[in-house]
């Protein structure tokens, strides 16, 4: 993964981050998840490589 290393806190809110905006979309809250996915990348991209054009949500182990 292109990123450092980031912190188990910041882990856990993004885990947390990620199940809300996911459960929202499927109830059809998109506005709401929208609000929850901002949150999320405003944390992530914190520690995203500056040379990494992007990166697979799949690859962060929850």
């Amino acid at each position: 993964m292109p990123t450092k290393n980031i912190p188990k806190d910041d882990m856990k809110k993004l885990e947390s981050l990620y199940e809300q905006s996911i459960k929202l979309e499927k109830d059809n809250k998109l506005d709401k998840a929208d609000k929850k996915w901002d949150e999320f990348y405003k944390i992530l991209d914190k520690y995203f490589d500056e040379n990494a054009i992007m990166i697979n949500l799949e690859d962060l182990s929850f």
